[in-house]
Formats: structure tokens, sequence, C-alpha cells
């Protein structure tokens, strides 16, 4: 018995200094790992208006700590020089190749702890040298070899002078239920619309969702790097670096990204960027990350009356099934969201703070547009941005589609071309609204109410009071053609 006790003393023993010596080994290879190069540590940065990071100093690395990291932007207050003056786009702007970046502010990230990508420390690959004979932005990349000797897959895209890689041209800015699966259909059959391997061959949900390791709202996976989104892309490249294709056709040729969240599903996970761990609320967003890597992106931004948009997305996302499932959520997560506001020091730690917008019951959050649209107006010029609601291109298909296509400075379609896109049938139809049927008159009510600030906030940066949507308060929708 008393060796058998030993024997067993002995065991633990030496099970419990293996697991002390991986403790200590663990610690000092995330020590080693996540320190940053010399010079790297920032513990100040201005972000101005147009998303340069401007005033930063460095700390010596042992003061370093991530509630350090102070960036501050003026997106409360855009003035009203800076707005459309008849709620059109202008190009009085500075060109934004002529606007100065910034210094990068590199943090860093761990892969090891499967951190998200801190796309400010690729100072070592800085902004690309796009090609300025194609339309899209794409460059060469020198070819390297992986570990058995082999080229990467797409490698055959010119050799000599490296392969092609691109970005998309443009982009869709908003939410879903607002007609942004309806309106790709559409442009997609322009001739020089090139598909990418995302979803429907648009979307690639990575500003929103992967980049930040997210598969779903409640799956978590390994977040994706900034090249396997590239690798997307991967299409236009081999057309671009084709042989058989034009002088002409490589000038029109483009793709494209679908929908990014302008808020919503985005600003959940944006605590996880480097930048932003540690704090109260996010001061790198994803426009700022955009703008380190862009030339000049084209933003398409759909804006659906919010009231609307809310039921039927509360519905499509099976958050309830029907009217008095909604108007229980309704006032449930205005009441939960008020207090944050109540107790908050800036609007910013409620709407911005995933702890808070993902146990809604309802996103209630997301029905005021304009503190999302002030992070990105606050980043890139106007002219880098088309405004458009849902209620104007559901009603006039074919001038809305003419308007994008002015914007990406494509050329217009002929006459055939366009009835096709025009005679497409709705994407994505919400069956469950057919299903559930109208809100209640009393939600209605409520949310109009509730949205009228923010809808006049709105208003007022477009200086378009369309943008109030009094005109659908006035006369709810009924036609199906307008349900997306």
């Amino acid at each position: 018995m008393s060796d058998i006790f030993c024997k067993r003393r002995i065991g633990l023993g030496t099970l419990r200094y293996i697991l002390m010596s991986v403790a200590v080994i663990s610690i000092l290879l995330y020590a080693y790992t996540a320190h940053l190069p010399s010079g790297s540590w920032v513990s100040q940065v201005s972000v101005d208006k147009h998303g340069a990071l401007g005033n930063w100093t460095v700390n010596d690395p042992v003061d370093y700590h991530p509630n350090n990291i102070i960036i501050t932007t003026s997106v409360e207050n855009i003035s009203s020089s800076d707005k459309p003056v008849t709620g059109t786009l202008t190009d009085r702007e500075a060109d934004s190749e002529s606007l100065d970046r910034g210094p990068d502010v590199c943090v860093g990230s761990n892969k090891r702890l499967r951190e998200v990508e801190d796309l400010l420390c690729r100072v070592e690959q800085p902004r690309p040298k796009y090609d300025p004979d194609l339309k899209n932005p794409c460059w060469r990349e020198s070819i390297t070899m992986d570990t058995e000797g082999e080229p990467p897959d797409n490698t055959q895209l010119n050799f000599p002078s490296g392969r092609m890689r691109c970005l998309p041209y443009f982009h869709i800015l908003c939410c879903s239920k607002s007609g942004t699966t309806d309106l790709y259909k559409r442009i997609s059959l322009h001739p020089d619309i090139v598909p990418n391997s995302g979803i429907f061959g648009k979307e690639q949900l990575f500003w929103g969702w992967y980049f930040y390791g997210y598969l779903g709202k409640w799956e978590r996976g390994r977040p994706k790097a900034l090249e396997e989104y590239i690798d997307s892309f991967n299409t236009i490249a081999t057309y671009l670096s084709s042989e058989t294709v034009t002088t002409e056709q490589k000038t029109h040729l483009v793709t494209r990204n679908g929908r990014i969240p302008a808020g919503h599903v985005g600003v959940t996970r944006l605590a996880q960027a480097a930048q932003n761990r540690g704090l109260r609320e996010p001061h790198v967003l994803t426009p700022h990350l955009m703008r380190h890597l862009y030339r000049d992106p084209k933003f398409i931004v759909l804006m659906r009356d919010p009231v609307e948009r809310l039921y039927t997305a509360f519905l499509f996302h099976r958050m309830g099934d029907s009217p008095q499932s909604f108007h229980l959520a309704v006032k449930q997560a205005i009441a939960m969201f008020d207090v944050c506001l109540s107790q908050a020091t800036s609007r910013r730690e409620c709407y911005f703070n995933g702890s808070v917008t993902e146990h809604l019951p309802a996103d209630i959050h997301f029905i005021c547009y304009a503190v999302f649209l002030k992070e990105w107006l606050a980043v890139f010029p106007w002219k880098h941005f088309l405004f458009m609601r849902t209620e104007d291109y559901s009603k006039n298909v074919t001038s809305s589609l003419l308007e994008v296509f002015r914007f990406l400075d494509l050329p217009e379609p002929d006459n055939q071309t366009l009835e096709r896109m025009k005679q497409l049938p709705i994407a994505h139809h919400t069956q469950q609204k057919d299903f559930a049927g109208d809100m209640l008159p009393e939600t209605r009510a409520i949310l109009t109410q509730y949205v009228q600030p923010c809808n006049a906030e709105l208003a007022d940066l477009m200086n378009d009071q369309k943008y109030t949507w009094k005109d659908s308060h006035s006369a709810p929708q009924t036609s199906q053609q307008q349900e997306y």
C-alpha cells in the first residue's frame, strides 16, 4: 500500500511539474510574440476628418497599455461646407491620392491567440503601387514559393512581372433587407463588371464578419487574413493578365464587393481590432483600415426606411415570427438601449459596443443611420459616395441603374441589356413577411417617434428632407414590389 501511495505521489508531483513548466513556457512565448518592433508603441493619435492619422507620439514599450491609445476624430461635427449643397455629390474635395494617410499606427497582433490581423502594421507592404492604366485597383506582386518550393495557386498570372492582385473597385454600404442583393443582381449584367468568388458572386463578408473570425452571428472561427480576401478577386486578376484581353477592355473591367455593414454587424466586432483592445469604444474603424490600403474606392449607400427595414430584418433573421413578437422586442430593445445611452459619456459607447448591441432583441441601434455614416464621411470625401433610397430605387429601377453606372464611370449598357436588368425578379424577397403581415400600428407609432431625431440628423447631413422618410410614414408600403 505504501508503495502504491508513493508512486501516486510521485505521479502527481511529476504532473504538477509538467503543468508548471508548460505554464511558464506559455507565458514566455506570449511575452515574446506579443512584443512589437521598436518604435511602434503609440500612445496618442489624432484622426482628421479625411481619415489621415495625424499627430502621434511614441512611448517606451514598458509604458504600453491598450488604454493608453487615444484616437480622436471629429465625427460628430462635420461642417456644413463639407456637405453637398443640393444633396448631390460634388468634386470640390481634394483627390484622395493627395490626402496624406499619416503614419502607420501599428499595435500588432498575436496569431497564436487568434487575434485579428493588424492591417496598420503592414508597413513592410505599404499601399500597393496600383497600375494607373487600369480602372480597377490592381497591382503586380512578386511571387514567393511556399515551403515545398511551389508557387501560389493563382500564379498563372504572368510570372515574369509578378502575379496580378486586385481589390474591388466599388462596394455597397448599409444593411440587410435594403435591396442590396437586388441591386447587385441587376448591375451584374453589365458587361464590364466581373464577379468575385463570394456569396452570389458579390459578398465576401470580410470586413464585417470573417476578418474578425465570425462565420455567423454566434459561430466563431479563425480570423481571415487580408491575403485571403484578396484571393477572392483572382477572377478579374486573371482577366487583366490575359493576353487575349484588349487594352480598351483593361481600362473598363472592374470587380465589386457586396454589402459592407456601415454599422450593425461590423461594429460589434470592432473591439477585437488591435487599436481598440481595452478601450470603451472603438477608435479605429473599418473605413480607417480601408483608407490605409485603398486608392479611390467607391461606395454605393442604399438606405431603406429604417422602420420598415428593422421589421423585415427581424423576420428574415428569425428573431421573431409575428407582429406581436416584434412589438415586444421593440419595447424591450428601446428600454435596454436607452439605459446604456443614459449612462454613457458618449453615444458611441453604446452604438459601437458589441456587448450591448448583440443582446438586443431587435436591432434598434441601427435605425440611426447618421451615426454610422458620419464615421465613413469622417474618413472618405463625399465624392466617394453615391447615396440612394431603396424606395426611390424600387419605383424607378432603370433611372437608378443609370445613376449607378454614371457614378462608377462605366459606359451605359445598350437598351437590350438595360431591359434585361429591369425585368429581373426581385432578389431575396422576404417570404416571412408575407406570412406575418404588417407590423402593428402601435409598433409603427413607437418606432416612428423614436427614429424621428435620427432621421432629422440624417436629413441634415444629406441636406435633403427625403431622408426623413415622411413620405413612407404617411403611406406605408403595401406592394410586394417594394419588399426585399
